[in-house]
């Protein structure tokens, strides 16, 4: 848990680095204006290289082991260890793996398409 916590960690880095700083840079330091077009193009440019797309394909595999620990066990912990349990196995189990597939998804798609 603890080594997934910490690759989640810095791939979160590398995120925020990808696209939080240019967004904020965007709109707050060069103040201009909104332009809902861009986000494709800046989409298209960060998933043009195999690296990184592979980094984040990672990223996102490590996530969803990270999720499906920690996601049934925070139901453990709140005391939903009862008759319940299987439900909430298999639902932990199919959100920790549906949702982080559909990000590696979005990777390789845009990868493959641009």
């Amino acid at each position: 848990m603890i080594i997934s916590g910490i690759f989640i960690l810095s791939f979160l880095g590398l995120h925020f680095y990808d696209f939080w700083v240019p967004e904020i840079n965007y709109k707050y330091v060069e103040f201009l204006p909104q332009d809902p077009e861009r986000y494709y193009e800046e989409l298209v440019h960060k998933f043009d290289s195999p690296l990184r797309v592979a980094i984040y394909s990672v990223s996102f595999v490590f996530l969803a082991l990270h999720l499906l620990h920690g996601f049934s066990s925070s139901f453990q912990s709140v005391g939903f260890n009862n008759k319940y349990t299987h439900g909430i196995k298999w639902f932990t189990a199919a959100f920790s793996m549906v949702i982080p597939a559909g990000f590696i998804f979005i990777a390789i798609f845009h990868y493959l398409n641009g």
